[in-house]
């Protein structure tokens, strides 16, 4: 049985920030969130790795789309990937000692740093990312 039944996404519409590869990674992350913060204690392991993996790829690709712009994460963009998945293996060691304190970690602290990060540092990127396509994209005066 878990600790919490969570039916609300981690990020949903109002999370979505204009870029289909962005925004489809966020959805995929978001859905393996759910299944960790919903799994038996015995799955726990398999599906925070799961997502702290997804997380790792989404943030190399991001800082690459970035690149691929012209633009690289600024620190403080690239400190707040570091301690999401920091927070990650904070959350496997809680578990390894106390289950429902890291099903509460998940569930509340992480999510709230994800979509604080979303609406922040993730719009700023995709702003950056859609700014300079539009320069490429508009016909030389």
């Amino acid at each position: 049985m878990t600790a919490f039944h969570i039916s609300h996404p981690l990020i949903d519409r109002r999370h979505m920030l204009g870029h289909d590869v962005i925004d489809s990674e966020h959805a995929a992350i978001s859905n393996c969130w759910f299944y960790a913060v919903n799994c038996p204690p015995i799955e726990f392991p398999l599906r925070l790795a799961r997502l702290k993996k997804l997380m790792a790829m989404h943030f190399e690709h991001e800082s690459a789309l970035l690149a691929q712009s012209g633009y690289a994460l600024c620190r403080y963009h690239h400190n707040e990937h570091r301690m999401l998945l920091e927070l990650c293996d904070q959350v496997m060691t809680s578990h390894e000692r106390d289950w429902k304190k890291a099903q509460s970690l998940l569930q509340k602290k992480f999510a709230k740093l994800v979509r604080e990060h979303v609406i922040t540092m993730d719009q700023c990127a995709v702003l950056l990312i859609h700014s300079n396509s539009e320069i490429a994209a508009a016909p030389n005066q």
